[in-house]
């Protein structure tokens, strides 16, 4: 998921910057299948650019198979359009989301040149594990 937001951030920002947050949250607010008392982690994740933008009225569309935009598409030219699908197809069988919102750094408003946010929270499962002492590993 990381890598695919990171190579569209990469496409679409000619010159600017790309910025990774990565936190650990108990629950996600919003989540009405999230009981705060019995609740997972989760690893939340945004990615934010300044390079093109999407315009809000195509912000949904990325998430459709094939989904490509106008302006993307003359950007780069071998895109598919199942990047974003599948993010969310996966992300979605595994008890997270990804979401979009433009970035208002620049301009304020939803228009094309103000950057991207793009975001994901992945459920963390607890694992069991066998502490191993120092030392004692191959014996």
């Amino acid at each position: 998921m990381l890598l695919n937001l990171l190579t569209n951030a990469n496409k679409f920002t000619r010159k600017g910057h790309i910025k990774i947050y990565l936190s650990l949250t108990d629950f996600v607010k919003g989540d009405e299948n999230v009981d705060e008392k019995y609740s997972s982690k989760y690893l939340f994740v945004k990615v934010i650019d300044n390079g093109i933008g999407i315009k809000y009225k195509d912000q949904q569309k990325l998430f459709q198979p094939f989904a490509r935009l106008e302006h993307s598409s003359k950007l780069n030219p071998n895109g598919v359009g199942l990047g974003l699908s599948n993010c969310k197809r996966v992300l979605e069988s595994m008890g997270g989301n990804i979401w979009i919102q433009e970035s208002r750094e620049r301009t304020g408003f939803h228009d094309l040149n103000c950057g991207t946010v793009m975001s994901f929270t992945v459920k963390l499962f607890p694992c069991k594990f066998k502490a191993v002492r120092e030392g004692s590993v191959g014996k």
